[in-house]
């Protein structure tokens, strides 16, 4: 039986699998007096996976952590959103059309302007403690110190998870995590080179260095259908590298909204210096028509 290629663990490899890999190899080599010696570096590279296993799992704790705040800080919004527009419904007669409730919540519904997870939500409401002060209303202004409190702490909240996913991100794609994968491929293929100069010298079977590693040939011949445990290690694997592709993409429709909203809010502000122009030039005309102009 020809050798085959000792197997390349993926960056996407999940982190049971890793373990598995590792301890299997080293299992065998445990296990045959002729390769013994080559035990303790694999034993040694079993105690690096572990401490990186536990800080795989800080990060993901960490992640955990932030979307919690993020989730808190969006209900507490909430809560004041609801709080806050039925007193300013009050004070603008009940009239949900009115330029007073627009101002806040433009043409959309109380539920639709929540909708969001904080993001739109949050940009939303970033004007409102301004808009209190000056409207006039004691009762308005009164909510004026809570929004800003909000806002502010719907930020650092975000932030925070920003930070916790771009951690999580740089240790699976360029840090640690690669780095150790990188490591342990090297060591593979050395060993899997030693082995088979073994095999050469002591006339063993060309294949004799492929048992030591797990194989689909062997996996193929052991279990002819795919395991529960098989299942849940690529599915574990497919979400990993989801997790990363979704916090990409929310980065990308995050800058995408942003650009969208600052050119229609520089849109809305030429539409309305024109208008002013426009106004300013006919209350002119009128003037000059009853000689009052300059």
């Amino acid at each position: 039986m020809a050798r085959m290629a000792v197997p390349t663990l993926g960056y996407d490899c999940s982190t049971d699998s890793l373990h598995d890999e590792i301890f299997y190899t080293l299992a065998r080599l445990n296990a045959d007096p002729v390769a013994s010696d080559l035990a303790p570096v694999f034993a040694s590279r079993l105690d690096e996976f572990r401490t990186l296993a536990a800080n795989e799992l800080t990060l993901t704790e960490a992640r955990l952590q932030a979307q919690a705040a993020v989730d808190q800080a969006d209900g507490v919004l909430d809560g004041f959103v609801d709080e806050f527009a039925a007193v300013l419904l009050i004070d603008a007669n009940k009239d949900r059309k009115s330029p007073k409730f627009r101002q806040y919540f433009g043409s959309k519904a109380v539920a639709a302007f929540k909708r969001p997870v904080l993001n739109e939500e949050l940009d939303g409401c970033r004007a409102w403690a301004g808009w209190m002060l000056e409207s006039g209303s004691e009762k308005l202004a009164g909510f004026a110190p809570r929004a800003k409190e909000l806002v502010a702490g719907g930020d650092q909240a975000l932030q925070a998870r920003r930070s916790a996913d771009d951690a999580a991100r740089a240790f699976r794609l360029t840090g640690a995590r690669r780095q150790f994968i990188d490591s342990l491929n090297a060591l593979r293929k050395s060993t899997y080179g030693v082995l088979g100069s073994r095999a050469h010298d002591k006339g063993y079977p060309l294949a004799y260095p492929d048992g030591f590693f797990r194989h689909q040939l062997h996996a193929a011949r052991s279990t002819p259908t795919p395991t529960l445990e098989d299942c849940d290690r690529a599915m574990a694997d497919l979400k990993a590298q989801l997790a990363d592709w979704q916090a990409t993409r929310d980065e990308l429709v995050k800058d995408q909204e942003a650009a969208a909203q600052a050119a229609a809010m520089d849109q809305s502000r030429q539409t309305a210096l024109d208008q002013a122009k426009k106004d300013l030039a006919a209350a002119q005309a009128r003037l000059d028509a009853l000689g009052m102009g300059k």
